[in-house]
């Protein structure tokens, strides 16, 4: 038997077991692995059909015209995308191709890592309909992940030329640009935008970041401070974050996880070897270490999963004080339940890998409950200068709000205190389990950190994870285009050009040295 024949019979396998564990989402994406291998594999597919029969997903289609997108949003929201994918593949074999529709199955190919099948759902949509802006800019965004950075820049202008006030496209289509004059068509047309009074605050943020790069680029650091300080009162006006709240969450994961609890939980943890879990505060350098250590042959980099908190807000509101259960009352039977989700939802990811990393920032809270969960993983903490990281935070715009702590000195600088006073405790507790990276060791001598973080990991040493700048691999972060370059320095103290604007942050990060 060929190794194909055989890659195809283990997802067959895989996929009638799950079938009969019902765990459906697990059984329809081998089921699909094996279709999008072989569209015509007559087994993969009537596995499917029967699934959907079964579950009377065709009888509610049939039945009510306008449930569809209904439908297929719910199974979306519950990141079911393979039995997403198939419920439009269904509906657009039976109804002409909506663009809600199309974009759904565009996302569920790009969550399933089908990235090519993904890009030509986009592309044969726009030749049909090339105006549509909400397809061109998930597809730009799509090709800005990938680093194929010429076409992004195309498709953001063509959404500026056709809709100058939409909200992304500006602030994108600056982080493609490696040149900047300040004579460019586009900088001055951003400067009238943010300057009109009738501009949205949604566009006026996204312009002032846009702008603060700009300018930050040209060296004009006065004018650069300001675009990004209008930017950040703006949204931080627009966002409900309150310290006390994470400060209070924070000491109770820490007193929940302390060494007597993790050393008494960890026997029942798994014995699943894979999850390295890269943690620290955003912008500190994990993208750059996720890149560099996924260019290794035995290490995959799967991004920023959502699993750990997924998992732990399911039953509560996500920043209210009620506490998930197993963080309030941590015991062997919820750790269970616990790993035994984290590792099914490491499977719906199709690599064969010895490592997977997650590289979740914000992961760093989690890190007792995680060594509990997972005795033998790895954990690679990433630091940077303090001030270089905090402005980098401040000059960054956060997609979905997820860090609410950052368009503000002090409460930024407060948020990093609890961050260093955190990890110390877990430092504490677990030594040298963690390995810790200096972003300025790593950028200054990367061969001597990243052969100590191979031989942290228990790995042979691979020439290519100095390549890492030639890593096509998807990059769905703020770095994305950083990470393709190779190691520089040029980010170092780079926050002391604007030393006059950033006094309430210095103070506040050196107020409570930990």
């Amino acid at each position: 038997m060929s190794i194909n024949n055989m890659s195809i019979k283990n997802h067959l396998d895989k996929g009638k077991q799950a079938l009969k564990d019902k765990n459906y989402e697990l059984a329809i994406r081998n089921f699909d692995i094996v279709l999008v291998k072989y569209p015509n594999h007559n087994e993969a597919k009537l596995k499917i059909r029967k699934f959907f029969k079964k579950t009377n997903f065709i009888k509610q289609i049939e039945s009510s015209e306008k449930n569809k997108t209904k439908l297929v949003k719910e199974e979306i929201l519950k990141k079911n995308f393979a039995i997403a994918k198939h419920q439009i593949l269904y509906i657009l074999r039976k109804s002409k191709q909506e663009t809600q529709l199309i974009n759904y199955l565009a996302q569920c190919e790009t969550e399933l890592g089908n990235i090519k099948e993904a890009i030509n759902v986009y592309e044969n949509f726009l030749k049909h309909d090339n105006r549509n802006i909400a397809t061109k800019l998930n597809l730009a965004n799509l090709y800005l992940t990938l680093g194929i950075t010429e076409k992004a820049q195309k498709l953001y202008l063509s959404i500026i030329q056709q809709d100058p006030f939409e909200t992304d496209a500006h602030r994108l289509l600056v982080s493609t640009k490696r040149q900047i004059s300040i004579n460019d068509p586009h900088t001055i047309q951003m400067q009238r935008l943010f300057s009109k009074k009738n501009t949205s605050i949604d566009l006026k943020i996204n312009l002032g970041f846009a702008l603060g790069n700009t300018f930050e680029t040209l060296k004009d650091f006065n004018k650069s401070y300001y675009y990004y300080k209008t930017s950040n009162e703006l949204q931080h006006q627009s966002i409900n974050f309150d310290l006390n709240k994470e400060k209070f969450f924070i000491k109770k994961i820490v007193q929940n996880f302390n060494l007597e609890k993790v050393s008494y939980l960890k026997e029942f943890g798994s014995n699943d070897k894979r999850p390295v879990f890269i943690v620290g505060m955003p912008r500190s350098g994990t993208s750059l270490v996720e890149q560099i250590l996924s260019s290794h042959p035995k290490i995959y980099g799967a991004g920023e999963l959502s699993f750990i908190e997924d998992y732990l807000y399911k039953n509560r509101g996500v920043m209210g004080l009620r506490i998930p259960t197993l963080i309030n009352e941590p015991n062997p039977e919820r750790l269970k339940n616990f790993s035994n989700y984290y590792i099914n939802q490491l499977d719906l990811i199709n690599v064969f890998n010895r490592y997977i990393i997650d590289k979740m920032p914000g992961n760093f809270r989690w890190v007792g409950l995680l060594k509990s969960a997972f005795p033998h993983s790895k954990i690679i903490h990433v630091t940077r200068n303090p001030m270089d990281n905090c402005f980098s935070i401040l000059k960054s715009f956060f997609a979905n709000q997820t860090c609410g702590y950052s368009y503000h000195q002090k409460t930024l600088g407060e948020y990093y205190n609890v961050y260093k006073k955190t990890f110390k405790n877990w430092i504490n507790i677990f030594g040298d389990e963690i390995y810790n990276c200096v972003y300025e060791e790593l950028v200054r001598n990367p061969e001597t950190v990243v052969k100590e973080m191979i031989t942290y990991l228990n790995l042979d040493w691979d020439n290519q994870v100095l390549n890492f700048h030639e890593n096509t691999r998807r990059v769905n972060t703020i770095s994305a285009l950083q990470v393709r370059e190779k190691t520089y320095t040029k980010s170092i103290n780079s926050w002391k050009n604007y030393r006059k604007n950033l006094t309430e942050l210095y103070k506040t990060i050196n107020k409570n040295l930990v």
